[in-house]
């Protein structure tokens, strides 16, 4: 019995010695030799009377890949190398994974250095090469992600050069695939241009909440990021959310306390709250900061009218009037000829009255 049972392995081992060791192809044979003297087009000839005799054959599915390799013909070696990994997982499984990486590197630098990097540079001065440069990095990166789909620059990349063509919906999908490759508590800092550039996206759909969601998201990793506070702050504006607007205002004024966008914002939303005293200093400082912001001198003239500042509107708007152009007269003349009139100087106010 024990005999019979050594005799069965025997065999057994026997058998699966032969699998291992069946003799390479005669055209896979003359592949490799042409190969060797750069012939690789007589090299795809035997490989492809090879994989007609045994399409299983996965030493010649990976030489199939090398030629392609060879020419430059990176989706077909793709196509190759990922066979031969499918009939042999181990077989040349090395070579394979350090070929697409060095290639997915070259096709990489090529699409972002050589095309986008250019095609940015130009888009003012020759808009009609930078789309042919933009048109042309969609074709290597498209082709780097071919290689490997999880790189997360290659991807964002790819993405803005998607916005340049005009297709946002494939920029949105991809930044969109961008985030699920990193980490994001470990990778906070790379993601913020992910984060706006989808905020900006979701914005230009008319996606408003979807938009303020990835702001928020900046701001809980920077939260001095500008761009996001002003874009938050103008939502809550809009919202009539006056309290969380001004907190954006705030945090804006700490970075930059000589903002004058921000600072008129602020005042409009004072005077929409009828704080006019808060208002007044803010309008002051613009002023201050900018003389001959003459639109500001108007709003600022219809607070002191809402207040009943008689001389300060006089004192405001008199010397710079003739300065003013005729719609900034227009709009603040009635504040001076009432503020000159509760003062008692009416023949001053019919010199500014007009019929």
């Amino acid at each position: 019995m024990l005999k019979k049972i050594i005799l069965i392995l025997s065999l057994l081992v026997s058998v699966s010695f032969l699998q291992n060791c069946q003799t390479t192809s005669p055209f896979v044979t003359g592949a490799k030799i042409a190969l060797q003297s750069g012939n690789t087009k007589k090299a795809a000839n035997e490989l492809n009377k090879a994989l007609k005799a045994n399409p299983k054959d996965a030493e010649a599915a990976y030489l199939m890949g090398t030629v392609y390799s060879e020419e430059e013909n990176y989706t077909k070696m793709k196509e190759y190398y990922d066979m031969a990994l499918s009939l042999n997982p181990t077989a040349n499984k090395k070579s394979i994974v350090d070929d697409t990486k060095r290639v997915f590197s070259l096709v990489l630098a090529r699409g972002v250095n050589q095309e986008f990097n250019k095609a940015a540079k130009l888009s003012v001065k020759d808009p009609k090469k930078s789309k042919e440069l933009f048109a042309k990095a969609r074709k290597s990166l498209e082709l780097a992600h071919l290689l490997k789909d999880d790189d997360f620059t290659c991807i964002n990349v790819l993405a803005s050069v998607y916005i340049q063509l005009g297709d946002k919906s494939k920029a949105k999908e991809s930044y969109l695939k961008s985030l699920k490759l990193v980490d994001v508590k470990k990778d906070k800092k790379k993601i913020i241009p992910t984060y706006q550039n989808l905020a900006v996206l979701f914005l230009e759909e008319g996606n408003k909440e979807e938009s303020i969601n990835y702001y928020k998201k900046i701001l809980e990793i920077d939260g001095k990021n500008k761009d996001a506070i002003v874009k938050m702050a103008d939502y809550y504006a809009e919202k009539e959310q006056v309290d969380e607007a001004m907190k954006m205002y705030d945090k804006i004024l700490d970075i930059e306390p000589d903002n004058v966008v921000i600072l008129f914002n602020k005042g409009i939303t004072f005077r929409k709250l009828k704080n006019y005293e808060k208002a007044v200093e803010v309008f002051k400082k613009i002023i201050e900061l900018d003389p001959k912001d003459n639109e500001v001198k108007v709003i600022l003239a219809g607070t002191y009218y809402n207040m009943e500042k008689w001389q300060e509107i006089v004192n405001l708007l008199v010397e710079p009037f003739e300065s003013f152009t005729s719609k900034e007269q227009n709009d603040c003349r009635n504040y001076l000829v009432q503020a000159l009139v509760k003062l008692g100087r009416n023949k001053e106010a019919n010199s500014f009255f007009k019929e």
